[in-house]
């Protein structure tokens, strides 16, 4: 086994490793990092055998003596279809070695919640914590079982849904629906918990475009055909739908626009056969600390917190 930074990879076999891999992660496909190659240093690592067969990737940004893996999206680790415990040890051992070789002193991996894997395994948290590796951070996202759903759903939540039925919001499917209002939105939606949107308008344009099929919106409308909410969904792996933005106009909030979303998204992704639904973290990454309110609403669908982890090698 060994370790190599740069390696031409032809499409078939991209798609083979993902066909294959027990980790298929849209964000870790080259032309999704491609939007952030003004942002970072991309030294990405490729797990080969002796005979040049690709077994593995480790999508990587370089930062003086420090990898990450990976900034810029939710979501590093290991893409493998070797779900073996001497595989996953062999191959950060030498991962180690090779950051000895080149003079790296910190390593840095984020880790998704296990039902990203699928067949939602711990060994590479494990192995990890073995090699020395520390748990530098954790993130609390909500998500959901779609078979669950609405059984665990609380009263309020499904009084708030048939609220919003009666009051003639309509949910609408757009892959490329107008942005630049929607942005507004989204960014005025944003000031209530402190935080900003993650992308740009531009970078949010490049998505909905490179990878409609698996990155789109539902928007919420009123009776006036206006545009009051919306949800960005991402499919991650074949089994997980991620909801990166929520957001609705505060002046119609009282219309319970947020519920009607989330029970459609839910009900979406159920009929799609994905066996659960991620409504993304609540930790203010500027404060460090959760907001309450966030997680409160999520759970009303029923819910539960997972975490999200950041583990930190350092020399």
């Amino acid at each position: 086994m060994k370790i190599c930074e740069l390696v031409n990879l032809e499409q078939d076999q991209w798609q083979n490793l993902m066909k294959k891999s027990n980790y298929p992660i849209l964000m870790h496909l080259p032309e999704f990092l491609d939007y952030h190659q003004s942002k970072f240093k991309w030294n990405h690592l490729y797990i080969l055998n002796n005979e040049n067969e690709l077994l593995g990737y480790l999508p990587c940004a370089k930062e003086e003596d420090k990898i990450s893996s990976c900034p810029g999206i939710s979501f590093g680790g290991l893409t493998t279809f070797n779900q073996s415990y001497e595989f996953y040890m062999s191959a950060y051992e030498e991962l180690l070695r090779w950051a000895e070789r080149k003079l790296i002193n910190k390593i840095e991996i984020n880790l998704p919640p296990n039902i990203y894997k699928l067949n939602n395994h711990q060994l590479e948290e494990y192995v990890l914590y073995k090699l020395g590796f520390n748990l530098s951070n954790i993130k609390l996202s909500n998500i959901i079982e779609t078979k669950n759903y609405p059984d665990y759903a609380k009263k309020v939540f499904n009084r708030n849904v048939n609220n919003a039925n009666k009051n003639g919001i309509i949910i609408e499917f757009f892959n490329m629906p107008d942005l630049d209002l929607i942005y507004k939105i989204l960014a005025k939606n944003k000031i209530k918990y402190n935080t900003v949107p993650t992308h740009t308008l531009d970078e949010l344009k490049y998505l909905l475009t490179k990878f409609s099929d698996r990155i789109y919106f539902f928007v919420a409308k009123s009776k006036q055909n206006q545009i009051i909410g919306g949800h960005l969904l991402m499919e991650i792996t074949p089994n997980v739908i991620l909801v990166f933005y929520i957001f609705t106009d505060k002046d119609y909030e009282y219309l319970r626009t947020s519920e009607y979303l989330t029970h459609h998204t839910i009900n979406y992704a159920k009929k799609k056969g994905f066996e659960f639904v991620d409504f993304g973290v609540s930790d203010n990454v500027f404060e460090n600390r959760i907001s309450q309110n966030l997680v409160k609403f999520k759970e009303k669908s029923g819910s539960l917190g997972l975490m999200r982890t950041k583990w930190i090698y350092e020399k």
